[in-house]
């Protein structure tokens, strides 16, 4: 039996963000940081705004990658948020 990826978010009942630019954004109020996978980041680049500041995630293979900050702005039921 198959589901959608957009019937299994629903049912988990987490916060999803979707902005009027087509992406996707699930809210995780206990995080300090969010995450971007970087076929992503490659595919709206010239959205995003490349910061000075990097910092050090720890990826799904345990291993500790030093990443970019980046900052976007996007627009949610009318008002823009960066």
């Amino acid at each position: 039996m198959k589901f959608s990826l957009t019937l299994g978010l629903q049912k988990t009942g987490l916060p999803l963000i979707i902005s009027s630019d087509n992406l996707c954004f699930l809210i995780d109020t206990g995080s300090t940081h969010n995450t971007l996978f970087g076929f992503v980041y490659e595919h709206f680049k010239d959205r995003f705004k490349v910061l000075e500041e990097r910092c050090n995630i720890i990826g799904i293979d345990g291993v500790q990658h030093e990443a970019p900050t980046i900052e976007a702005t996007f627009n949610f039921e009318g008002m823009n948020y960066t």
